[in-house]
């Protein structure tokens, strides 16, 4: 384990390990590199660290943690023999009635003017009939200590490798904003390390079973979150002094993807969705190089039950996503398949040569404030669940196209108005994603809200 000094920001920098020189390319928030063909990747507090170009790049740890690498296609075997029954709705077998039991309080104060409590829910119970371990997850809630009246909620699902405390200034940020905020540890989602109440799978080495969909879905990790999301939607939903027509969700990364998937499980028990950074269909994307190691069968089971993008036609709330163009993990044609196959209000905020982060616009990610990922998440759930303030805008975008050009036409619909609209453009290779160059080209004003750019 290595600590990167704070420092000047750089984009290219070098990593010595063992005294070797090893690439690392780094954005704001986001580290990545490769050992002996290992790609690793880790999330870091976008204004607590950065990367210092040269040598002196490295810090040493005393006493430091190991970094456990686990397969990502590494599977926990489970017989045939106790297997889900088939034809049903793997997530209904295990809904206790819609409200998860606590199965203890770990803490219930006043903090300030909030009341916060910690607890731990039983997703499910051990199931020796289904050859299933336990799932308990640890939960923090927050509201207003004064609040007479029912309060909208949000429910917070971290990233990969995130953890439930380490996303309480996001509960007390909502919770003080006036909402009924609850974050939990997302099992196969969270870093194992770092939860001290969760149990079971959520105790599972990292991205273990991801891939994995044998002898049912239910072997997956990632159905262990999506789980998770719905039973912990279902606990806030059930608060004292909740209004139940006005709960949202929000996930960064691996917690987008989970909420894109609950969303389209829970249906209209949600009135807003925002995903940061994580769609479905991620056979459109490089994690496809894993869905595919999957025989037919269990690949067939693995998208049909764990993909959030075949959960979206079921997303009856509105939604939106943050989806930079160059996200080396979720893909700009997995992001459209999703909006696509949402039936309803959809909106996205796309970011133009961005890993990861939406730094280069308002409301994005460069921000002191560690209460949101987003700071256009406030006004987006304020107007959805509060009905205070204005709706985003929408473009609404045409092409006419000849042998000598193709021009782009759009209009913008809603209460703003651009300040410098311009349109951006890549003519690179199409399965190259993560490298592309976004290039910016004029636009021309039509008419009244409507531009055009060639």
């Amino acid at each position: 384990r290595v600590e990167l000094n704070p420092g000047k920001e750089s984009e290219n920098c070098q990593i010595f390990i063992d005294g070797k020189p090893k690439a690392i390319l780094s954005v704001p928030g986001l580290y990545t590199t490769s050992f002996d063909g290992i790609s690793f990747g880790w999330m870091a507090g976008i204004d607590d660290l950065k990367i210092t170009s040269g040598e002196s790049a490295l810090t040493p740890i005393e006493n430091a943690e190991p970094y456990i690498y686990v397969n990502p296609i590494q599977v926990t075997e489970r017989s045939a023999d106790h297997k889900l029954p088939v034809g049903k709705d793997p997530y209904s077998l295990f809904l206790q009635d819609g409200v998860p039991k606590v199965v203890k309080t770990i803490s219930d104060k006043i903090e300030g003017e909030l009341q916060v409590t910690e607890l731990v829910l039983e997703i499910r119970p051990e199931s020796k009939e289904y050859g299933l371990i336990e799932s308990h997850v640890h939960a923090i809630i927050a509201r207003p200590a004064s609040a007479n009246k029912p309060l909208p909620g949000i429910l917070i699902l971290h990233g990969g490798g995130g953890w439930a405390s380490a996303e309480k200034a996001k509960v007390l940020g909502w919770a003080s904003r006036g909402y009924t905020a609850m974050a939990i540890d997302v099992p196969g989602v969270c870093q194992p390390n770092k939860v001290q109440h969760s149990t079971g799978v959520a105790g599972l080495p990292y991205a273990a079973n991801r891939w994995n969909a044998s002898p049912d879905a239910a072997t997956s990790s990632l159905f262990d979150a999506q789980l998770a999301g719905l039973q912990a939607l279902n606990f806030l939903r059930a608060q004292p002094n909740i209004n139940k027509d006005k709960i949202g969700l929000t996930g960064i990364s691996w917690g987008g993807f989970t909420s894109t998937g609950v969303a389209g499980l829970a249906g209209d028990k949600l009135h807003a969705v925002f995903a940061v950074y994580g769609c479905g269909f991620l056979d459109l994307t490089g994690m496809s190089q894993f869905i595919n190691k999957a025989s037919p069968e269990d690949k067939e089971r693995w998208l049909k039950y764990i993909d959030a993008g075949r959960k979206a036609p079921g997303i009856t709330a509105p939604y939106f996503i943050a989806a930079p163009t160059n996200d080396g993990h979720f893909h700009p044609p997995a992001v459209s398949a999703t909006l696509d196959a949402i039936p309803g209000e959809k909106n996205q905020l796309i970011n133009p040569n961005e890993n990861h982060r939406c730094n280069l616009v308002p409301g994005g990610t460069k921000k002191k404030d560690n209460t949101t990922w987003l700071s256009m998440e406030i006004p987006y759930f304020a107007y959805h669940l509060k009905g205070e303030g204005e709706p985003f805008p929408s473009i609404i975008v045409s092409e006419k196209k000849s042998d000598q050009e193709r021009r782009v036409f759009f209009s913008l619909e809603g209460p703003e108005k651009f300040d410098t609209p311009v349109v951006y453009y890549t003519v690179e290779n199409e399965l190259n994603w993560g490298s592309r160059k976004w290039l910016p080209v004029k636009v021309k004003i039509e008419g009244k809200s409507r531009f055009s750019a060639l």
